[in-house]
């Protein structure tokens, strides 16, 4: 059992966001308890929120050597993996998370950006209407669905989205950016059509 006085010190610092004296206190007990998940976790999340992605890598993949049906392991190291470009790895990460976690929204929102990431943009759209199914105010993933179906020629359904993630956020900014790209590519579609027309008359 780690130590409750170094576990409240840590998460002091890690409160504060004095992010690096909470790692090294994590670490002194990583060191006292090398087998213990929730430490090996906190690790994970705080190398990942410094930069040290390779070393949050390290510390899930040791989750997962305890513990293989770790579901949120899974989803975090494939969240990295992304992060980190090997988006391969990360899709076989994020698949395990959904079949270990079928009706979590976060984890199918995870494997619909490891696939937009990999460029496989029908079945990440899959993943992101499973996700605000699952969670209708995820905002990240009706904003992301009006980004993919942006990608694939859907505009009013893009836009439907790009609304929902405003009306949930008024002040995201990558959804008004995309509706208003939305809006624009639906005009000069409009234009290009009255021309078109004019020109066959």
């Amino acid at each position: 059992m780690p130590d409750f006085h170094l576990q409240g010190i840590a998460q002091q610092h890690y409160q504060a966001g004095r992010l690096a004296e909470a790692e090294a206190v994590y670490a002194q007990l990583l060191e006292q308890h090398p087998q213990n998940a929730q430490v090996l976790s906190w690790l994970a999340l705080i190398t990942d929120r410094l930069g040290k992605l390779e070393e949050s890598i390290a510390y899930y993949k040791q989750i997962l050597v305890l513990d293989p049906n770790a579901a949120e392991a899974h989803s975090n190291l494939g969240a990295v993996l992304c992060q980190k470009g090997n988006v391969s790895e990360a899709i076989v990460h994020q698949r395990l998370a959904v079949e270990l976690m079928p009706n979590d929204g976060d984890a199918h929102y995870n494997l619909g950006v490891a696939l937009y990431q990999n460029r496989q943009i029908a079945e990440a759209i899959a993943c992101y209407q499973q996700a605000v199914k699952l969670k209708s105010g995820h905002v990240r993933a009706h904003n992301n669905l009006g980004m993919a179906l942006y990608r694939l020629g859907n505009l009013e359904e893009s836009a439907v989205h790009y609304q929902q993630a405003i009306a949930l956020h008024p002040d995201h900014i990558n959804a008004h950016n995309g509706l208003g790209l939305c809006c624009f590519t639906w005009g000069s579609w409009i234009r290009q059509s009255f021309i078109i027309s004019e020109r066959s008359h």
